[in-house]
């Protein structure tokens, strides 16, 4: 039986939380301050009776929401981008509704998308890697069919000259796992699909 590796081991190194790259379309990685990845739940058990027997069996299994932080610079301007983001999913401000303007017929009508194309799709291709001391890839989170639940532009106060940050909560289906080395430590590239 092959023994397990041991944290004085010289090829030892945990994975740390802060060696991580968040990758969102057209936002720069080191904007993002933390990300929580989509914990997986396995739904209530579902039971079979049989004479004096209970069977039990796994129900359905659903992830859980991925939220992330990102700070706000004002060149960039986070808060613009996920507005712009919100209005290219369909969200029509009333502010803005003209039943009359002939070039958008009907766009007052309009409702949110889940998925939708443009530059304005800030989540699109959504993934989380991991890193190891060397840069190298160790895992990869790639979040599948998201949209954006919730979105905080933050605080601002005179008592602080913290940061302005925006957290931002999304949904996905499923997620896609992909491990760039084995339990072993060897180098491998295995991707488990939901």
């Amino acid at each position: 039986m092959a023994s397990p590796l041991t944290p004085w081991t010289p090829g030892f190194e945990p994975k740390r939380e802060h060696k991580f790259l968040l990758f969102l379309q057209n936002i720069p990685v080191y904007f993002i301050t933390d990300v929580t990845v989509p914990k997986m739940t396995i739904g209530g058990e579902t039971k079979h009776n049989f004479l004096s027997h209970t069977f039990k069996f796994p129900g359905k299994l659903t992830w859980g929401d991925c939220t992330f932080t990102m700070t706000d610079p004002i060149d960039f301007n986070a808060a613009d981008l996920f507005i712009k983001h919100i209005r290219g999913a369909g969200y029509v401000f009333p502010s803005t509704f003209n039943i009359d303007d002939p070039a958008s017929p009907n766009y007052y009508l309009k409702t949110i998308k889940k998925n939708f194309t443009g530059d304005s799709n800030r989540i699109q291709g959504m993934k989380i890697t991991v890193i190891d001391s060397n840069g190298a890839p160790v895992e990869e989170w790639a979040l599948k069919n998201s949209f954006i639940k919730d979105v905080d532009f933050g605080n601002y106060k005179y008592e602080t000259e913290a940061l302005k940050n925006v957290k931002v909560i999304v949904v996905s289906d499923w997620v896609d796992y992909q491990s760039f080395r084995s339990s072993s430590g060897v180098l491998t590239n295995t991707a488990v699909g939901g």
